[in-house]
Order: C-alpha cells, then sequence, then structure tokens
C-alpha cells in the first residue's frame, strides 16, 4: 500500500510561500507588512527567479526601503543600483512601477491598502481597484499579490486557486476535477488537520508548494519528473 502524503510534507519538500519564507504576516491590521508583501509580489514578476526575488527584498530591506514612503522619497537611480546589485531583470522597470504604485496609492482618499479592501465590494472591485493604482498593475501582478491575503481581505477570499496548484491537488485525490474554489482545499487542509492534530498550514503555504508540483509535472502528465514518483496517490499520468 503507497504511503499517504501528506500536506506538510509538501510543503517542507517543495517550499512554503515567498511571503511566509520573508517572515512577513499578513494580517488585516499590519499594514506594513502587506505593502512590504505588495514591493515583494512585484519583484517576483515576470521571469524572475524566486531567490533572486528575495534576494532583492532582502536587499531593499537593508536598505529601508521595503515601505511605499521609502519607496516614493528614494531617488530612482538609487533603488535601481541596489536591485542590479542583487542580479534582479528588468530593475529600472521594476522602480518603474513601484513608484507608480506608491504615487497612486498616496492620491487614494484612504492611501492605505487595506482601507482599498475593507471598501471593495468583492473581488472583481478590489482588482479593478488595484489596477487604477499604476499602469503596469495587471492581473497577473493583483492576483500573486492577493493569493496570500485570502485570509486577510475578505473581498480577495473568492481568488481562485492557481491553476496548476489544482491540477496537483486534483491528482493527489484532494480536490475534485475542476475545483479552483479555494474552499475545496480548504475543506481538504481542516480535515487533514483534524486527524494529525498539528499546527495549521496556511492556505498560501500549500498552494505555493502545489503550483510548484504542477508546473513540474501535473499539469504537463509528466509523471518521471514527478518528485512524489511512486508515493503519489494519483499514480503515474495517463499516456498523453
Amino acid at each position: 500500500m503507497t504511503e499517504a502524503i501528506h500536506a506538510r510534507e509538501i510543503v517542507k519538500n517543495l517550499g512554503r510561500h515567498p511571503a511566509t519564507a520573508l517572515g512577513l504576516a499578513l494580517r488585516r491590521d499590519a499594514e506594513d507588512e502587506i505593502a512590504a508583501w505588495l514591493i515583494a509580489s512585484v519583484l517576483l514578476g515576470g521571469r524572475t527567479k524566486p531567490t533572486t526575488a528575495m534576494a532583492s527584498f532582502r536587499a531593499l530591506a537593508a536598505r529601508g526601503a521595503t515601505r511605499l514612503d521609502a519607496i516614493g522619497n528614494t531617488p530612482p537611480g538609487l533603488l535601481i543600483g541596489i536591485l542590479e546589485a542583487a542580479h534582479h531583470p528588468g530593475a529600472e522597470s521594476v522602480v518603474g512601477l513601484l513608484q507608480r504604485l506608491t504615487r497612486g496609492l498616496g492620491k487614494t482618499p484612504t492611501a492605505t491598502l487595506s482601507a482599498i479592501a475593507a471598501a471593495s465590494d468583492g473581488l472583481e472591485d478590489l482588482g479593478a481597484k488595484l489596477s487604477a493604482l499604476a499602469s503596469g498593475f495587471g492581473a497577473q501582478r493583483i492576483t500573486r499579490f492577493l493569493q496570500p491575503l485570502r485570509d486577510s481581505w475578505p473581498a480577495a477570499e473568492e481568488l481562485p486557486l492557481d491553476a496548476a496548484a489544482c491540477a496537483a491537488a486534483c491528482h493527489l485525490g484532494w480536490i475534485g476535477e475542476d475545483d479552483a474554489d479555494p474552499s475545496a482545499l480548504r475543506g481538504f487542509l481542516a480535515s487533514e488537520e483534524e486527524k494529525e492534530g498539528a499546527t495549521p498550514i496556511p492556505l498560501a503555504d500549500l498552494e505555493a508548494a502545489l503550483t510548484k508540483l504542477g508546473r513540474r509535472a501535473c499539469r504537463r502528465g509528466r509523471f518521471e519528473r514527478c518528485p512524489l514518483g511512486d508515493r503519489c496517490p494519483g499514480g503515474p499520468f495517463d499516456a498523453v
């Protein structure tokens, strides 16, 4: 009989969400950390390697530039230099977006991300308000920013799971086919936590780990690339 694969093992082997790895506790009242995550989520965009983005964020943090007010008050050339020293691709473009976001947020009546979320009527309205902050802050970047905020912002609760994470969770038998609603994976997590009696795993951490698994193997039907190998309860993929 195949040994069971648990959510905690998936996260341990494939890694936590970048926000968790950076030590950002994204509580509803933690505006500074939510703003810092906005900066980190922008750094993670495009084809940037996560390790490079994390190094870039820590380089900015060392200069006190992981607050939006610091981004707005720091000369662009200095910020670009920090990112280039961390070998971050497209440093000039990234700094431009961060500074546009800072200016856009400053023009809002509330000037805080959490207040924008609290005033939003659901996910579509929240997405529209975030998109309006700056050109270049589009759907993909907004999705990345909102994923770990589902538990903090009611307006973000409806955000679907990443498609690669869905494919992995489905192949593992944790959720049903095409079940992109986060509540399905939450239900699985709750049942597993009840059985194990362990500290709950953040949904964002499990989604991030499953996304890596899904991109590597599940979405492509590449069983030979699956790090779980013969231990996967879904077994080898159908031939494609």
